[in-house]
């Protein structure tokens, strides 16, 4: 899975306007609370907040800034996660230019506002002028959720084999989607509190480590004035502040995934028993 939310291609007549064929496509995309990594939905937020700013040339201190950024995001998630990544960036771009009703500045009210009309109006509208042209809604496709568990039991076989054989941990857990299979089926609760505390301290520090890299780079290129601070951060950390408890929290759960695996090679179990105690479970949850 990449960090960028793809729309879904769909088929919009061209007798449709341009303003409705743009909101038709983005509002097709994945949802907001269907999007696993929530990192991704945090990050593009604040991308389109910075473009908003950005394209009305205001300049805003950074903690003004961050906290814009952070009440809009926390209003997205509670009171608009049925629109797309692809639905906010459209819906603050029209409300820059004036289309969303009338400009009264960059704030979480005009923002909110923007993302109230876009939703209980703009959308309905383009929804409405598209289906005016469209054929019949074909039956909407089976989604074999079942299928999908079994596949992550093949991968994570796969990746088990590889590590005892090898001794090579190269498993990359996109959106935590394995983790949350094994966590379902209590899987994980053979590692102890004690480790899963450790691991999150290690996750914390992972995050630390990450930025003062990225500072070193920056500052390699010459841009020190893009540095990040490490403080605030920290700061961040101690406080439980959400945005960075969500990248420690996915951080953490891919640790804990591989240390799982690696631990499988000692613990002496049958690698086929568990991939079939494993199925088990997960035909006994779909009712076979």
């Amino acid at each position: 899975m990449s960090n960028i939310i793809k729309s879904k291609a769909v088929f919009i007549p061209k007798e449709v306007s341009s303003k409705s064929r743009s909101v038709y496509q983005a509002n097709s995309s994945v949802m907001i609370k269907n999007v696993e990594d929530k990192n991704i939905v945090v990050g593009a937020i604040h991308q389109a907040v910075n473009r908003s700013i950005a394209d009305k040339g205001i300049n805003m201190n950074v903690e003004d800034m961050n906290y814009l950024k952070l009440s809009i995001t926390d209003d997205i998630l509670r009171d608009f996660p049925t629109l797309t990544l692809q639905d906010i960036s459209l819906c603050f771009s029209m409300g820059v230019r004036g289309n969303l009703g009338e400009y009264f500045g960059i704030n979480v009210v005009s923002l909110y506002g923007w993302l109230k009309k876009y939703k209980e109006e703009v959308i309905p509208e383009a929804v409405g002028e598209v289906h005016k042209y469209l054929p019949p809604v074909e039956e909407e496709t089976f989604v074999d959720y079942k299928q999908l568990d079994l596949d992550k039991v093949d991968n994570l076989y796969s990746a088990i084999n590889l590590f005892n054989t090898d001794g090579i941990y190269e498993f990359e857990d996109f959106g935590n989607i394995h983790y949350n299979l094994l966590n379902r089926l209590g899987i994980l609760d053979s590692i102890s509190e004690s480790e899963k505390e450790l691991l999150k301290e290690d996750a914390r520090e992972l995050l630390i480590t990450d930025m003062k890299d990225k500072n070193l780079s920056l500052l390699k290129q010459g841009k020190k004035f893009q540095l990040n601070d490490i403080n605030q951060l920290l700061e961040k950390i101690e406080y439980g502040e959400k945005d960075t408890e969500t990248i420690i929290e996915i951080s953490y759960r891919k640790l804990l995934l591989k240390r799982f695996i690696v631990n499988f090679k000692s613990s002496n179990k049958d690698l086929e028993e568990f991939k079939n105690d494993l199925i088990t479970k997960i035909e006994q949850h779909y009712g076979k």
